[in-house]
């Protein structure tokens, strides 16, 4: 579809997910080349104005040297014995990115990436569960846990834990806590929301200089939201006008998609796969 569109002399907003694997992305970015069209990719949390402002301070150092990032994203999506609507079960077939990293973790994975600006990533280790399977008749459910450990240059790295469906969360529908450590202080983003709506908080805290300093501080506190699709269109419309570069770029796209495949393939192999570029 997104290929078509382009052929057919249109700017494209690609959702998420971005195609199966990468060589989708790198064909979809050689017709966007050849047409001379806007291609942007969506990973939306990069458009949360909170978002913007923590990779700027990280950037100018006001946490020192930022090393790790660390991701807890717990989703309840459904129960168990889940049959899939129509239209719908690629959602739940291994490889299609779909289940718990490819279709809700993907996002605060890409958020972390992003406030460490983006480093290139070079190895991915991870490990899958399909714990609670749906009623699907497939070679293999996709994931509903997956953990996973990303080096990137530098030494930097990324751990996350998401998960899609957890016996323990029942009375949540989703629980964030994202964390990125600097040698001087720490950027922290938590985010909770219950069933139906009922309620949803969170918040961005900047906590520095504990040890040089000798007692805890922290401050800075502001509201957390969960993805500005306002700011989306935004920044779709800005990118055609050609008034700033988008906020995830073809080539940015192209390295998350392979880091996904690298932590997949890990997933499915057990062994540490390193990320060619």
């Amino acid at each position: 579809m997104v290929i078509e569109a382009l052929e057919a002399g249109k700017h494209v907003l690609v959702q998420k997910p971005h195609g199966r694997h990468a060589a989708d992305v790198e064909e979809i970015n050689a017709v966007a080349a050849s047409t001379g069209k806007t291609l942007v990719y969506s990973y939306f949390m990069r458009h949360q104005a909170e978002n913007k402002e923590s990779r700027q301070m990280i950037a100018a150092g006001r946490i020192g040297r930022a090393y790790h990032a660390r991701v807890h994203y717990h989703y309840r999506e459904r129960g168990v014995n889940y049959e899939p609507p129509p239209g719908r079960s690629w959602l739940y077939r291994w490889g299609l990115k779909g289940g718990a990293l490819g279709q809700h973790g993907s996002h605060y994975l890409d958020q972390a990436w992003f406030l460490l600006g983006c480093p290139q990533p070079e190895w991915a280790f991870a490990v899958s569960h399909s714990a609670f399977p749906t009623t699907l008749e497939v070679e293999r459910h996709a994931e509903d846990y997956m953990s996973f450990l990303v080096g990137c240059v530098g030494g930097v790295t990324i751990q996350m834990d998401t998960s899609s469906v957890i016996s323990t969360w029942v009375d949540r529908a989703w629980d964030l806590r994202l964390r990125v450590l600097g040698t001087n202080g720490t950027i922290e983003v938590e985010s909770t929301s219950l069933p139906e709506g009922k309620r949803r908080s969170g918040t961005r805290r900047l906590l520095g200089a504990i040890y040089t300093e000798g007692d805890d501080s922290a401050g800075e506190f502001v509201e957390h939201g969960d993805g500005d699709f306002n700011a989306e269109i935004r920044d779709f419309a800005g990118a055609i006008r050609g008034a700033q570069p988008p906020d995830v770029s073809p080539a940015e796209a192209l390295t998350f998609m392979k880091l996904l495949d690298a932590i997949y393939a890990s997933a499915e192999t057990g062994e540490k796969v390193l990320i060619d570029h």
